[in-house]
Protein backbone atom coordinates (compact mmCIF):
# COMPACT_ATOMS: atom_id res chain seq x y z
CA UNK A 1 0.00 0.00 0.00
CA UNK A 2 1.00 3.99 -0.08
CA UNK A 3 3.11 4.92 2.68
CA UNK A 4 2.46 8.09 4.43
CA UNK A 5 5.83 10.05 3.00
CA UNK A 6 5.83 13.33 0.77
CA UNK A 7 7.73 11.73 -2.28
CA UNK A 8 10.04 15.23 -2.27
CA UNK A 9 10.87 14.07 1.23
CA UNK A 10 10.96 10.34 0.78
CA UNK A 11 13.06 10.68 -2.64
CA UNK A 12 16.16 12.93 -0.02
CA UNK A 13 16.25 9.19 2.11
CA UNK A 14 16.06 7.02 -0.94
CA UNK A 15 18.79 9.30 -2.38
CA UNK A 16 21.05 8.21 0.53
CA UNK A 17 20.54 4.93 -0.40
CA UNK A 18 20.49 3.28 3.38
CA UNK A 19 21.11 -0.01 4.27
CA UNK A 20 18.68 0.25 7.23
CA UNK A 21 16.30 2.20 9.03
CA UNK A 22 16.34 2.89 12.62
CA UNK A 23 13.09 2.97 14.83
CA UNK A 24 11.21 4.74 16.84
CA UNK A 25 14.75 6.63 17.18
CA UNK A 26 16.92 7.88 20.32
CA UNK A 27 15.26 9.26 23.66
CA UNK A 28 11.55 8.79 22.64
CA UNK A 29 12.50 5.34 23.16
CA UNK A 30 12.74 5.76 26.66
CA UNK A 31 10.39 9.31 27.14
CA UNK A 32 10.45 11.65 29.72
CA UNK A 33 9.47 9.06 31.54
CA UNK A 34 8.02 5.44 30.92
CA UNK A 35 4.61 7.15 30.70
CA UNK A 36 5.96 9.10 27.38
CA UNK A 37 7.77 6.24 26.12
CA UNK A 38 7.20 5.40 22.39
CA UNK A 39 4.39 2.35 22.23
CA UNK A 40 4.60 0.53 19.08
CA UNK A 41 1.29 -1.36 19.49
CA UNK A 42 -0.47 1.87 19.42
CA UNK A 43 1.33 3.08 16.59
CA UNK A 44 -0.72 0.31 14.22
CA UNK A 45 -4.16 0.63 12.23
CA UNK A 46 -5.82 3.35 11.13
CA UNK A 47 -3.60 6.41 11.35
CA UNK A 48 -6.36 9.18 12.41
CA UNK A 49 -6.99 6.65 15.26
CA UNK A 50 -3.70 6.89 16.82
CA UNK A 51 -3.40 8.46 19.87
CA UNK A 52 0.80 10.22 19.47
CA UNK A 53 2.71 11.27 22.29
CA UNK A 54 4.00 14.04 23.66
CA UNK A 55 7.58 13.58 23.02
CA UNK A 56 10.93 14.25 24.66
CA UNK A 57 11.53 17.27 22.81
CA UNK A 58 8.57 19.28 23.42
CA UNK A 59 5.91 18.68 21.00
CA UNK A 60 3.43 16.11 19.68
CA UNK A 61 4.64 13.01 17.95
CA UNK A 62 1.06 11.51 15.52
CA UNK A 63 2.20 8.25 15.34
CA UNK A 64 1.99 8.79 11.42
CA UNK A 65 4.64 6.77 10.41
CA UNK A 66 4.57 3.86 12.53
CA UNK A 67 5.74 0.66 13.24
CA UNK A 68 4.13 -1.00 10.42
CA UNK A 69 4.98 1.89 7.99
CA UNK A 70 8.87 1.67 8.69
CA UNK A 71 8.86 -1.87 7.96
CA UNK A 72 7.31 -1.44 4.62
CA UNK A 73 9.50 1.54 3.68
CA UNK A 74 12.51 -0.73 4.20
CA UNK A 75 11.05 -3.37 2.14
CA UNK A 76 10.38 -0.51 -0.66
CA UNK A 77 13.85 0.56 -0.92
CA UNK A 78 15.59 -2.46 0.27
CA UNK A 79 16.78 -1.99 3.59
CA UNK A 80 17.13 -3.56 7.10
CA UNK A 81 14.80 -2.66 9.83
CA UNK A 82 16.05 -1.88 13.40
CA UNK A 83 13.73 -1.57 16.06
CA UNK A 84 14.37 0.37 19.41
CA UNK A 85 12.60 -1.34 22.33
CA UNK A 86 12.22 0.10 26.25
CA UNK A 87 13.70 -2.13 28.67
CA UNK A 88 11.44 -0.21 31.51
CA UNK A 89 13.70 2.55 32.22
CA UNK A 90 12.59 6.18 31.50
CA UNK A 91 15.04 8.80 30.12
CA UNK A 92 18.46 8.74 32.08
CA UNK A 93 18.64 12.36 31.30
CA UNK A 94 15.19 13.12 32.13
CA UNK A 95 13.29 11.33 34.74
CA UNK A 96 15.63 8.63 34.95
CA UNK A 97 12.67 6.88 36.13
CA UNK A 98 13.00 2.56 36.05
CA UNK A 99 9.81 0.32 36.09
CA UNK A 100 9.74 -2.34 39.05
CA UNK A 101 11.94 -6.19 38.89
CA UNK A 102 8.51 -8.00 38.52
CA UNK A 103 7.41 -5.74 35.99
CA UNK A 104 10.21 -6.24 33.21
CA UNK A 105 9.21 -9.41 32.08
CA UNK A 106 6.63 -6.89 30.16
CA UNK A 107 8.96 -5.18 28.12
CA UNK A 108 10.38 -8.23 27.48
CA UNK A 109 7.40 -9.79 25.92
CA UNK A 110 6.52 -6.36 24.40
CA UNK A 111 10.00 -6.89 22.56
CA UNK A 112 8.88 -9.94 21.27
CA UNK A 113 5.40 -9.19 19.99
CA UNK A 114 7.40 -6.38 18.34
CA UNK A 115 9.57 -8.84 16.65
CA UNK A 116 6.75 -12.15 16.13
CA UNK A 117 4.49 -8.65 14.35
CA UNK A 118 7.71 -8.50 11.57
CA UNK A 119 8.94 -12.09 11.30
CA UNK A 120 5.88 -14.46 12.81
CA UNK A 121 4.03 -17.00 10.82
CA UNK A 122 0.33 -15.71 9.70
CA UNK A 123 -1.25 -17.99 12.11
CA UNK A 124 0.76 -16.38 15.46
CA UNK A 125 -0.69 -13.92 17.32
CA UNK A 126 1.09 -10.76 16.17
CA UNK A 127 2.00 -12.09 12.59
CA UNK A 128 -1.82 -12.64 11.98
CA UNK A 129 -2.32 -8.70 12.99
CA UNK A 130 0.26 -7.91 10.41
CA UNK A 131 -1.54 -9.80 7.82
CA UNK A 132 -4.50 -8.03 8.52
CA UNK A 133 -2.55 -4.55 7.77
CA UNK A 134 -2.53 -6.27 4.03
CA UNK A 135 0.95 -8.14 4.18
CA UNK A 136 1.06 -11.63 4.71
CA UNK A 137 4.72 -12.04 4.05
CA UNK A 138 7.34 -11.52 6.70
CA UNK A 139 8.65 -8.09 6.66
CA UNK A 140 12.89 -6.84 6.75
CA UNK A 141 13.30 -7.02 10.18
CA UNK A 142 17.29 -7.66 11.03
CA UNK A 143 18.22 -5.45 14.05
CA UNK A 144 17.41 -5.08 17.77
CA UNK A 145 19.12 -2.45 19.89
CA UNK A 146 17.73 -3.12 23.78
CA UNK A 147 17.03 0.58 25.10
CA UNK A 148 18.63 4.04 24.01
CA UNK A 149 21.73 5.73 26.03
CA UNK A 150 21.10 3.66 28.46
CA UNK A 151 23.83 3.00 31.18
CA UNK A 152 24.74 1.03 34.25
CA UNK A 153 24.20 -1.76 35.94
CA UNK A 154 20.66 -1.74 35.74
CA UNK A 155 20.36 -1.39 32.62
CA UNK A 156 23.45 -3.69 32.00
CA UNK A 157 21.16 -6.64 34.09
CA UNK A 158 18.04 -5.52 32.03
CA UNK A 159 19.83 -6.19 28.97
CA UNK A 160 21.37 -9.77 29.43
CA UNK A 161 18.03 -10.74 29.97
CA UNK A 162 17.02 -9.55 27.01
CA UNK A 163 19.69 -10.64 25.40
CA UNK A 164 19.21 -13.91 25.97
CA UNK A 165 15.16 -13.67 25.41
CA UNK A 166 15.41 -12.91 21.97
CA UNK A 167 18.59 -14.72 21.24
CA UNK A 168 16.63 -17.91 22.36
CA UNK A 169 13.36 -17.54 20.08
CA UNK A 170 15.41 -15.10 17.54
CA UNK A 171 19.19 -16.70 16.89
CA UNK A 172 19.72 -14.92 13.30
CA UNK A 173 18.65 -10.98 14.73
CA UNK A 174 21.95 -9.34 15.68
CA UNK A 175 21.04 -7.66 19.26
CA UNK A 176 22.56 -4.15 20.02
CA UNK A 177 23.67 -3.10 23.60
CA UNK A 178 24.26 1.21 24.65
CA UNK A 179 27.54 0.74 25.57
CA UNK A 180 30.05 2.44 23.75
CA UNK A 181 34.05 1.99 23.77
CA UNK A 182 34.71 1.31 27.43
CA UNK A 183 33.85 -2.32 27.49
CA UNK A 184 31.06 -4.49 28.27
CA UNK A 185 30.50 -3.80 32.18
CA UNK A 186 28.18 -6.49 33.39
CA UNK A 187 26.96 -7.02 29.90
CA UNK A 188 27.77 -10.89 28.96
CA UNK A 189 27.71 -10.89 25.43
CA UNK A 190 26.32 -8.76 22.66
CA UNK A 191 26.65 -8.36 18.85
CA UNK A 192 27.21 -5.14 18.65
CA UNK A 193 27.81 -1.70 20.96
CA UNK A 194 26.24 1.68 20.15
CA UNK A 195 28.11 4.68 20.90
CA UNK A 196 26.76 7.88 20.07
CA UNK A 197 28.69 11.47 19.44
CA UNK A 198 27.14 15.11 19.12
CA UNK A 199 30.44 17.05 18.70
CA UNK A 200 32.10 20.38 17.59
CA UNK A 201 34.33 20.00 14.62
CA UNK A 202 37.46 19.65 15.79
CA UNK A 203 36.39 16.64 17.97
CA UNK A 204 36.10 14.47 14.70
CA UNK A 205 39.19 16.23 12.59
CA UNK A 206 41.16 15.38 16.09
CA UNK A 207 40.02 11.77 16.52
CA UNK A 208 39.60 10.15 13.03
CA UNK A 209 42.25 7.10 14.04
CA UNK A 210 39.89 6.47 17.52
CA UNK A 211 39.03 3.04 16.85
CA UNK A 212 42.28 2.37 15.42
CA UNK A 213 43.39 1.15 18.72
CA UNK A 214 40.25 -0.21 19.91
CA UNK A 215 39.94 -4.24 20.69
CA UNK A 216 38.55 -6.31 18.02
CA UNK A 217 37.19 -9.83 18.56
CA UNK A 218 34.15 -9.22 21.16
CA UNK A 219 31.64 -7.48 19.35
CA UNK A 220 31.37 -5.14 16.31
CA UNK A 221 30.39 -1.72 16.73
CA UNK A 222 27.48 0.42 15.32
CA UNK A 223 27.96 3.94 15.50
CA UNK A 224 24.29 5.08 16.06
CA UNK A 225 24.14 8.61 16.30
CA UNK A 226 26.76 11.07 15.53
CA UNK A 227 26.90 14.89 14.13
CA UNK A 228 28.47 18.36 14.55
CA UNK A 229 26.00 19.93 16.16
CA UNK A 230 27.78 22.98 17.88
CA UNK A 231 29.92 25.92 16.45
CA UNK A 232 28.82 25.32 12.45
CA UNK A 233 25.44 27.57 12.80
CA UNK A 234 22.60 25.75 11.20
CA UNK A 235 24.91 23.21 9.31
CA UNK A 236 28.15 24.73 7.96
CA UNK A 237 30.65 23.21 5.52
CA UNK A 238 33.16 22.92 8.05
CA UNK A 239 31.13 20.64 10.10
CA UNK A 240 29.94 18.65 6.97
CA UNK A 241 33.76 18.13 6.55
CA UNK A 242 34.52 16.94 9.81
CA UNK A 243 32.03 14.66 9.53
CA UNK A 244 33.89 13.86 6.34
CA UNK A 245 37.13 12.74 7.79
CA UNK A 246 35.25 10.72 10.77
CA UNK A 247 33.53 8.71 7.90
CA UNK A 248 37.41 7.98 6.52
CA UNK A 249 38.19 7.18 10.23
CA UNK A 250 35.30 4.40 10.91
CA UNK A 251 35.69 3.34 7.31
CA UNK A 252 39.16 2.98 8.04
CA UNK A 253 38.70 0.49 10.60
CA UNK A 254 35.38 -1.25 9.23
CA UNK A 255 36.20 -4.37 10.27
CA UNK A 256 35.15 -2.82 13.85
CA UNK A 257 32.88 -0.11 12.70
CA UNK A 258 30.04 -2.53 10.78
CA UNK A 259 27.28 0.15 10.84
CA UNK A 260 26.67 3.72 11.21
CA UNK A 261 23.67 6.40 11.24
CA UNK A 262 23.67 10.16 11.64
CA UNK A 263 21.24 11.65 13.41
CA UNK A 264 18.91 13.71 13.72
CA UNK A 265 17.26 13.10 9.94
CA UNK A 266 14.79 15.38 9.89
CA UNK A 267 13.66 18.42 11.15
CA UNK A 268 10.76 20.44 10.37
CA UNK A 269 11.84 24.29 10.17
CA UNK A 270 9.09 25.71 11.66
CA UNK A 271 9.24 23.49 15.12
CA UNK A 272 13.05 23.66 15.74
CA UNK A 273 14.77 21.84 18.07
CA UNK A 274 18.25 21.02 17.36
CA UNK A 275 20.30 23.36 15.58
CA UNK A 276 21.67 21.01 12.98
CA UNK A 277 19.79 18.30 11.45
CA UNK A 278 20.38 16.65 7.86
CA UNK A 279 17.17 17.22 5.93
CA UNK A 280 15.00 19.99 6.31
CA UNK A 281 11.56 20.25 5.32
CA UNK A 282 8.30 23.29 5.04
CA UNK A 283 5.02 22.57 3.89
CA UNK A 284 6.40 22.67 0.51
CA UNK A 285 10.03 22.16 0.21
CA UNK A 286 12.99 20.29 1.40
CA UNK A 287 16.68 20.64 1.48
CA UNK A 288 20.00 18.27 2.48
CA UNK A 289 22.14 20.79 4.48
CA UNK A 290 26.04 20.06 3.38
CA UNK A 291 26.10 17.14 5.62
CA UNK A 292 23.67 15.42 3.76
CA UNK A 293 25.91 15.48 0.65
CA UNK A 294 28.39 14.19 2.57
CA UNK A 295 26.47 11.42 3.76
CA UNK A 296 25.37 11.00 0.02
CA UNK A 297 28.67 10.72 -1.19
CA UNK A 298 30.38 8.36 1.54
CA UNK A 299 26.90 6.02 0.53
CA UNK A 300 26.99 5.74 -3.05
CA UNK A 301 30.88 5.47 -3.00
CA UNK A 302 31.14 2.65 -0.59
CA UNK A 303 33.70 0.33 -1.79
CA UNK A 304 34.20 -3.09 -1.19
CA UNK A 305 37.16 -3.49 0.81
CA UNK A 306 39.62 -1.10 2.06
CA UNK A 307 43.04 -0.89 0.68
CA UNK A 308 46.20 -0.63 2.98
CA UNK A 309 47.52 3.21 2.64
CA UNK A 310 50.02 5.39 4.04
CA UNK A 311 49.42 9.07 4.47
CA UNK A 312 52.27 11.50 4.82
CA UNK A 313 49.49 13.98 5.80
CA UNK A 314 50.01 17.70 5.69
CA UNK A 315 49.78 18.86 9.28
CA UNK A 316 50.26 22.62 11.13
CA UNK A 317 52.43 22.68 14.05
CA UNK A 318 51.23 20.77 17.44
CA UNK A 319 50.44 23.41 19.39
CA UNK A 320 52.29 23.39 23.43
CA UNK A 321 49.11 23.73 26.38
CA UNK A 322 48.14 27.15 26.43
CA UNK A 323 48.28 28.89 29.70
CA UNK A 324 45.45 28.16 31.56
CA UNK A 325 43.50 27.79 34.75
CA UNK A 326 43.52 25.07 37.37
CA UNK A 327 39.85 23.82 37.94
CA UNK A 328 38.38 20.52 40.59
CA UNK A 329 35.23 18.97 39.26
CA UNK A 330 33.33 16.07 40.84
CA UNK A 331 30.42 13.85 39.22
CA UNK A 332 28.15 11.87 41.42
CA UNK A 333 29.85 11.76 44.16
CA UNK A 334 30.95 13.60 47.46
CA UNK A 335 34.56 14.74 47.56
CA UNK A 336 36.87 16.42 49.50
CA UNK A 337 40.48 18.19 48.28
CA UNK A 338 43.69 19.47 50.01
CA UNK A 339 47.05 20.21 49.09
CA UNK A 340 46.92 21.76 46.22
CA UNK A 341 50.51 22.80 44.82
CA UNK A 342 52.07 23.57 41.33
CA UNK A 343 55.82 23.39 40.95
CA UNK A 344 57.04 25.83 38.04
CA UNK A 345 59.86 24.57 35.86
CA UNK A 346 62.38 26.66 38.08
CA UNK A 347 61.66 24.60 41.41
CA UNK A 348 59.07 27.45 42.72
CA UNK A 349 55.81 26.04 44.26
CA UNK A 350 53.02 27.67 44.50
CA UNK A 351 50.14 26.82 47.26
CA UNK A 352 46.89 27.29 45.96
CA UNK A 353 44.23 29.02 48.34
CA UNK A 354 40.97 26.39 48.00
CA UNK A 355 38.91 28.72 49.85
CA UNK A 356 39.68 31.52 46.85
CA UNK A 357 37.77 29.70 43.59
CA UNK A 358 36.40 32.32 41.58
CA UNK A 359 33.63 30.52 40.54
CA UNK A 360 31.52 27.45 41.08
CA UNK A 361 28.83 25.09 40.12
CA UNK A 362 27.40 22.72 42.85
CA UNK A 363 27.27 22.73 46.66
CA UNK A 364 31.32 23.83 47.72
CA UNK A 365 32.74 25.00 50.51
CA UNK A 366 35.84 25.10 52.67
CA UNK A 367 37.22 24.75 55.91
CA UNK A 368 40.61 24.32 57.54
CA UNK A 369 41.84 24.24 53.88
CA UNK A 370 39.91 20.80 52.87
CA UNK A 371 37.78 21.82 50.13
CA UNK A 372 34.08 19.77 49.84
CA UNK A 373 31.66 19.17 47.32
CA UNK A 374 29.00 18.24 49.12
CA UNK A 375 25.63 17.67 46.30
CA UNK A 376 25.99 13.91 44.57
CA UNK A 377 24.41 15.73 41.80
CA UNK A 378 23.87 13.80 38.69
CA UNK A 379 25.46 16.03 36.20
CA UNK A 380 29.75 17.28 36.80
CA UNK A 381 30.65 20.04 39.34
CA UNK A 382 32.68 22.06 39.20
CA UNK A 383 35.27 24.92 40.71
CA UNK A 384 37.51 27.64 38.91
CA UNK A 385 40.69 29.24 41.00
CA UNK A 386 41.93 32.21 39.65
CA UNK A 387 45.46 31.28 38.50
CA UNK A 388 47.23 30.93 35.24
CA UNK A 389 50.26 28.47 34.62
CA UNK A 390 51.80 28.23 31.66
CA UNK A 391 54.86 26.30 30.19
CA UNK A 392 56.45 23.36 31.72
CA UNK A 393 54.93 22.86 35.82
CA UNK A 394 53.00 20.04 37.53
CA UNK A 395 50.22 19.80 39.64
CA UNK A 396 50.01 18.04 43.12
CA UNK A 397 47.12 17.60 45.26
CA UNK A 398 45.10 15.05 47.30
CA UNK A 399 41.93 14.07 47.12
CA UNK A 400 39.30 11.78 48.75
CA UNK A 401 35.90 10.41 48.16
CA UNK A 402 33.78 10.13 51.29
CA UNK A 403 30.44 8.73 48.37
CA UNK A 404 29.16 8.20 45.10
CA UNK A 405 30.13 6.04 42.02
CA UNK A 406 32.94 7.97 40.71
CA UNK A 407 35.94 10.00 40.93
CA UNK A 408 36.78 13.97 40.22
CA UNK A 409 38.09 16.15 37.48
CA UNK A 410 41.31 17.83 37.63
CA UNK A 411 41.44 20.56 34.93
CA UNK A 412 44.54 22.37 33.95
CA UNK A 413 45.55 25.14 31.17
CA UNK A 414 41.53 25.81 31.31
CA UNK A 415 40.37 28.96 29.94
CA UNK A 416 38.82 31.89 32.05
CA UNK A 417 34.86 30.42 31.68
CA UNK A 418 36.36 26.82 31.98
CA UNK A 419 34.83 25.73 28.66
CA UNK A 420 38.26 24.89 26.59
CA UNK A 421 41.49 23.12 28.08
CA UNK A 422 42.30 20.02 29.76
CA UNK A 423 41.23 17.73 32.69
CA UNK A 424 42.16 14.51 34.08
CA UNK A 425 38.54 12.61 34.25
CA UNK A 426 39.77 10.11 37.73
CA UNK A 427 37.35 7.11 37.87
CA UNK A 428 34.80 7.84 35.43
CA UNK A 429 32.02 5.66 34.32
CA UNK A 430 31.29 4.33 37.79
CA UNK A 431 35.13 4.48 38.71
CA UNK A 432 36.30 2.01 35.19
CA UNK A 433 37.87 4.36 33.17
CA UNK A 434 40.45 7.50 33.76
CA UNK A 435 42.30 9.41 31.33
CA UNK A 436 43.21 12.68 30.36
CA UNK A 437 40.92 14.97 28.33
CA UNK A 438 40.22 17.81 26.13
CA UNK A 439 37.62 20.26 27.01
CA UNK A 440 36.23 21.75 24.18
CA UNK A 441 32.99 24.00 24.36
CA UNK A 442 32.33 22.10 28.01
CA UNK A 443 32.12 18.84 26.63
CA UNK A 444 35.65 16.17 26.92
CA UNK A 445 36.56 13.40 24.38
CA UNK A 446 39.88 11.52 25.33
CA UNK A 447 42.38 11.78 22.32
CA UNK A 448 44.86 8.85 23.25
CA UNK A 449 45.40 6.56 25.78
CA UNK A 450 43.47 5.39 28.74
CA UNK A 451 43.79 3.24 31.89
CA UNK A 452 40.63 0.65 32.70
CA UNK A 453 39.72 -0.28 35.90
CA UNK A 454 38.95 0.21 39.45
CA UNK A 455 41.24 3.18 40.39
CA UNK A 456 39.39 5.24 43.57
CA UNK A 457 39.61 4.37 46.81
CA UNK A 458 36.18 5.54 49.15
CA UNK A 459 37.23 7.32 52.63
CA UNK A 460 40.94 7.39 51.76
CA UNK A 461 43.49 9.90 50.50
CA UNK A 462 44.94 9.22 47.27
CA UNK A 463 47.79 11.37 46.00
CA UNK A 464 47.53 12.64 42.69
CA UNK A 465 50.56 14.00 40.81
CA UNK A 466 50.38 15.57 37.40
CA UNK A 467 53.68 16.51 35.10
CA UNK A 468 52.96 18.77 32.16
CA UNK A 469 55.90 19.63 29.78
CA UNK A 470 56.51 20.18 26.20
CA UNK A 471 53.04 19.30 24.64
CA UNK A 472 52.55 16.12 27.14
CA UNK A 473 50.94 15.42 30.16
CA UNK A 474 51.23 12.32 32.44
CA UNK A 475 49.06 11.56 35.63
CA UNK A 476 50.11 9.51 38.94
CA UNK A 477 47.94 8.76 41.54
CA UNK A 478 50.15 7.47 44.60
CA UNK A 479 53.18 7.22 43.20
CA UNK A 480 52.12 4.57 39.89
CA UNK A 481 51.99 5.97 36.68
CA UNK A 482 48.06 6.12 35.17
CA UNK A 483 48.24 7.49 31.76
CA UNK A 484 49.45 10.23 29.26
CA UNK A 485 47.82 12.58 27.06
CA UNK A 486 50.02 14.38 24.00
CA UNK A 487 48.85 17.75 22.38
CA UNK A 488 47.31 16.44 19.09
CA UNK A 489 48.90 17.31 15.77
CA UNK A 490 46.61 19.35 13.68
CA UNK A 491 46.30 17.91 9.93
CA UNK A 492 44.74 19.22 6.74
CA UNK A 493 43.82 16.42 4.67
CA UNK A 494 42.05 13.14 6.01
CA UNK A 495 41.45 9.91 4.11
CA UNK A 496 40.53 6.81 2.86
CA UNK A 497 41.03 4.34 0.00
CA UNK A 498 39.08 1.16 -1.07
CA UNK A 499 38.24 -0.85 -4.21
CA UNK A 500 34.89 -1.88 -5.97
CA UNK A 501 35.25 -5.44 -7.20
CA UNK A 502 31.74 -3.99 -9.55
CA UNK A 503 33.62 -1.81 -11.39
CA UNK A 504 37.00 -2.16 -11.16
CA UNK A 505 37.72 0.87 -9.56
CA UNK A 506 40.34 2.72 -6.80
CA UNK A 507 37.85 4.69 -4.78
CA UNK A 508 39.77 7.22 -2.80
CA UNK A 509 38.21 9.86 -0.42
CA UNK A 510 39.62 12.71 1.18
CA UNK A 511 38.93 16.40 2.78
CA UNK A 512 40.54 19.36 2.80
CA UNK A 513 39.82 21.30 5.70
CA UNK A 514 42.03 24.65 4.65
CA UNK A 515 40.94 27.64 2.94
CA UNK A 516 43.43 26.72 0.40
CA UNK A 517 44.31 24.46 -3.18
CA UNK A 518 46.26 21.52 -1.98
CA UNK A 519 48.29 19.27 -3.89
CA UNK A 520 47.31 15.80 -3.19
CA UNK A 521 50.76 13.37 -4.82
CA UNK A 522 49.21 10.17 -5.12
CA UNK A 523 51.10 6.81 -5.75
CA UNK A 524 49.32 3.36 -6.43
CA UNK A 525 51.32 0.80 -5.09
CA UNK A 526 50.96 -2.60 -6.52
CA UNK A 527 48.61 -1.17 -9.60
CA UNK A 528 49.42 -3.35 -12.77
CA UNK A 529 47.45 -0.69 -14.72
CA UNK A 530 45.67 2.75 -14.12
CA UNK A 531 43.56 4.26 -16.72
CA UNK A 532 44.23 7.77 -17.72
CA UNK A 533 40.89 8.83 -17.46
CA UNK A 534 38.40 8.79 -14.53
CA UNK A 535 35.40 10.31 -12.00
CA UNK A 536 36.18 12.94 -9.48
CA UNK A 537 33.01 14.05 -7.52
CA UNK A 538 33.54 17.06 -5.01
CA UNK A 539 31.60 19.13 -2.46
CA UNK A 540 33.33 22.48 -2.16
CA UNK A 541 33.06 25.58 -0.42
CA UNK A 542 33.97 29.13 -0.73
CA UNK A 543 34.13 29.96 2.99
CA UNK A 544 33.73 27.44 5.77
CA UNK A 545 30.69 28.66 7.49
CA UNK A 546 28.56 28.30 3.79
CA UNK A 547 25.62 26.50 3.94
CA UNK A 548 22.73 25.46 2.03
CA UNK A 549 19.32 27.15 2.69
CA UNK A 550 15.60 27.10 0.74
CA UNK A 551 16.77 30.29 -0.74
CA UNK A 552 19.80 29.00 -2.10
CA UNK A 553 19.15 24.37 -1.54
CA UNK A 554 22.27 23.83 -3.62
CA UNK A 555 24.60 26.29 -2.97
CA UNK A 556 26.68 23.48 -1.87
CA UNK A 557 26.07 20.16 -3.07
CA UNK A 558 28.00 17.50 -4.85
CA UNK A 559 29.55 17.95 -8.70
CA UNK A 560 30.76 15.20 -11.05
CA UNK A 561 33.40 15.70 -13.83
CA UNK A 562 36.10 13.84 -15.61
CA UNK A 563 39.70 13.82 -15.44
CA UNK A 564 42.75 12.44 -17.92
CA UNK A 565 45.31 13.27 -15.38
CA UNK A 566 45.23 9.12 -13.45
CA UNK A 567 48.64 7.17 -13.11
CA UNK A 568 50.45 5.12 -10.92
CA UNK A 569 51.65 8.44 -9.84
CA UNK A 570 49.36 11.53 -10.44
CA UNK A 571 49.08 14.72 -8.00
CA UNK A 572 45.57 16.67 -8.17
CA UNK A 573 44.49 20.08 -6.42
CA UNK A 574 41.94 19.62 -4.18
CA UNK A 575 39.56 22.39 -4.01
CA UNK A 576 39.78 24.65 -0.57
CA UNK A 577 37.20 23.40 2.12
CA UNK A 578 36.06 20.67 0.00
CA UNK A 579 35.46 16.82 0.14
CA UNK A 580 36.63 14.62 -2.82
CA UNK A 581 35.80 11.16 -4.67
CA UNK A 582 38.55 9.90 -6.92
CA UNK A 583 37.29 6.87 -8.91
CA UNK A 584 39.76 5.41 -11.38
CA UNK A 585 39.42 2.14 -13.17
CA UNK A 586 42.14 -0.01 -11.70
CA UNK A 587 44.06 -3.67 -12.28
CA UNK A 588 45.95 -4.92 -9.47
CA UNK A 589 48.46 -7.30 -9.46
Amino acid sequence: GKLPFRKDVAEMLVGLKPRFVRWPGGCVVEGISLNDRVEWKKTLGDPAARPGIYDTWGYHASYGFGYHEMLCFCESIGAGGMFVCNVGIGCQYRQGDACSEEDIQFYIDDCLDAIEYALGPVDSEWGAVRAQAGHPEPLPLKYIEVGNEDEGTVYENRYNVFHKAIKEKYPQLTVICNNGLFGKGAIEETDMIDPHWYVAPDFFFQNTHLFDNVERGEYNAYVGEYGVNTNVGSGAMIGALAEAAWIGGMERNSDLVTMTSVAPLLENVNDRFWPVNLIWMNSSQVLGRTSYYVQQMASVNRPDYNVACSAYENTVAAPEYVPGRITLGTNQTVSEFKDLTVTTADGEVHTVDLGSFISRKGDWNCTGGVLRQNAPLAESTLCTFDCDFSGNYSIDLKFRRISGAEGCYIGFAMNEDATNGHRCSIGGWDDSITSIERILNGSGFNQGGMYKGSIVKEGEWQNIHLDIADGVSVLYIDGEKITEHHVVTESITYYAAGYDEDSSEMVLKIVNRSGEVFPLAVTLEGAAKVSRRGKVITLAAENEMDENSFDAPLKIHPVETTWNGFGRNFIYDLQPYSYTILRVKTEIL
